[in-house]
C-alpha cells in the first residue's frame, strides 16, 4: 500500500464516476474544436485547464511530460515479461492490440501472498496502477484494456509520482474529444469525469493561479500531442478576454470523419514541456476585469469571434423526415414508459435506465423526427 501512495495516483481511486452523464458529454463533444482545444459557445470559448485537473482529481501537473513510445507486439510482450514477471507464453496470450483487459490484470496480480517475494510485491503494484490508469486517466473506448506502453513509466516505482499525470491526462482527453467531435464517430474515451464536474470556490479562498497555468503551447501523453491555448479562454481566471493569436499549426495530419482517418502531429520535444516558464502566456495579456464582471472582454473580442466560429449546433434532419406534432410525442413517450415501468422491458441497470429517460426526453423535446426510437443525425455547424 505504502508504494501505492508513493505514487501521488492514489486519489482517482475514490473520485471517479462510475456512470458518464451521457447528455452533457455529448453536449461538450458537439461543441469542441479541435484546432483550438476548447468547446465554441455562443459567448466565447472555455476548456479543461491545467487549473481545473489538479483540483478536480488531485493528480499533479508539475513534473516529467508522460511521453513514450506505444510500442509494437513483441516489444510489449517484453515490457509484460520484464515488469510484470509473466511468461513469454502468457504474455503473448493477454496481449490483444497492444493491450490487456482489465479482467487478466485482475485475475493475475489481485492477490498478493504473505510469503510473496519483493519482486512479486512490485509486479503487483504495476499491474495495480497500471489497472488504475486505464480504468481512470487514459480509458480507451473499449473499456476493457490498457495499453501495456505506459509500463514504461511505471518501470522505476520510485519516479512514478515525478510525472505530471494530469497533464498526459488532459492531452488524451483533448485528442479523444477531437476524434469524438467527427460525424462518423460514435463514442469516445477519456477521462470524463472532468468534464462533469465543475470547482468554483469563494473568490475570497481561492487561491493564486500557478504559472504553471499560463503556459502555452502544446502538451502530450505519450505520442499524442495536443495544444494548449490558454490565451483563449482568458475569462475562466477573472481576466479580460482578448482576440486570441491564431491556434497552432500542426505539422501534417488529417483530421477526417472517423477515428481512423484522424491523425495530427504537433512539433513536440519533452525540452518545450521541461522549460514551460518561458513560454508562458505574457502578463500584459493577464488584465484582471473591472469590478469583479467575469465575462467583460475586450470590445474587439465578440464581433471577431461570430466570424470565426459557429455560436449554434442544431439538427440537421435529412429528407423524409418530419417533426411529430406534440400529442404524437407524448404518445410516443408514454408507450416507451409504459414499456419499460409496465414489466414488457425489465431492467434494473442504471444505463439503461438512463438510456430511456433519454430517450424520452429527446422525443418530448423534439430531437426526434419520424421514427421515435431512431437518434436524428446531428451535425456540427
Amino acid at each position: 500500500m505504502e508504494k501505492v501512495t508513493a505514487s501521488g495516483l492514489l486519489p482517482l481511486v475514490g473520485i471517479t464516476y462510475k456512470y458518464s452523464n451521457y447528455v452533457l458529454v455529448s453536449a461538450f463533444v458537439e461543441r469542441w474544436h479541435p484546432e483550438t482545444s476548447s468547446f465554441h459557445f455562443r459567448f466565447g470559448e472555455m476548456t479543461i485547464t491545467l487549473d481545473d485537473v489538479p483540483y478536480l482529481i488531485g493528480v499533479p501537473v508539475e513534473g516529467l511530460a508522460v511521453h513514450a513510445e506505444v510500442h509494437g507486439k513483441e516489444d510489449c510482450v517484453a515490457l509484460l515479461r520484464r515488469w510484470l514477471g509473466v511468461t513469454k507464453r502468457n504474455a503473448k496470450a493477454a496481449l490483444c492490440c497492444g493491450g490487456v483487459t482489465f479482467d487478466w490484470l485482475w485475475n493475475t496480480f489481485h492477490e498478493v501472498e504473505d510469503d510473496a517475494t519483493d519482486d512479486r510485491v512490485e509486479y503487483c503494484v504495476r499491474a495495480y496502477l497500471l489497472y488504475l490508469l486505464g480504468t481512470t486517466l487514459f480509458v480507451d473506448k473499449t473499456g476493457v484494456r490498457v495499453n501495456v506502453s505506459y509500463l514504461d513509466l511505471l518501470s522505476d516505482l520510485t519516479l512514478v509520482s515525478t510525472y505530471a499525470w494530469g497533464v498526459g491526462a488532459l492531452g488524451f482527453l483533448y485528442r479523444q474529444l477531437g476524434q469524438a467531435s467527427r460525424c462518423h464517430v460514435k463514442g469516445m474515451g477519456g477521462y470524463t469525469t472532468l468534464l462533469e464536474v465543475v470547482f468554483d470556490p469563494y473568490r475570497v479562498l481561492r487561491p493564486v493561479v500557478a504559472d504553471l497555468v499560463f503556459y502555452t503551447g502544446c502538451i502530450c501523453c505519450m505520442t499524442v500531442v495536443e495544444p494548449y491555448l490558454l490565451d483563449r479562454v482568458l475569462r475562466q481566471f477573472g481576466l479580460v478576454q482578448f482576440v486570441p493569436g491564431p491556434p497552432l499549426a500542426p505539422l501534417r495530419g488529417s483530421r477526417g470523419s472517423t477515428a481512423a482517418t484522424y491523425s495530427v502531429v504537433y512539433q513536440y520535444t519533452d525540452a518545450l514541456w521541461q522549460n514551460w516558464r518561458d513560454h508562458l502566456l505574457h502578463k500584459d495579456k493577464r488584465v484582471p476585469v473591472r469590478g469583479g464582471v467575469p465575462w467583460e472582454s475586450h470590445h474587439d473580442y465578440l464581433p471577431w469571434f461570430t466570424t470565426v466560429s459557429h455560436l449554434r449546433v442544431s439538427p440537421n434532419r435529412g429528407e423524409g423526415q418530419f417533426i411529430l406534432s406534440v400529442e404524437e410525442r407524448n404518445a410516443a413517450a408514454l408507450a416507451l414508459l409504459d414499456g419499460f415501468l409496465g414489466g414488457r422491458t425489465i431492467s434494473t441497470a442504471p444505463c439503461d435506465m438512463w438510456n430511456t429517460i433519454l430517450q424520452v426526453w429527446r422525443i418530448l423535446s423534439g430531437a426526434e423526427a419520424g421514427d421515435p426510437t431512431t437518434p436524428a443525425p446531428t451535425s456540427r455547424s
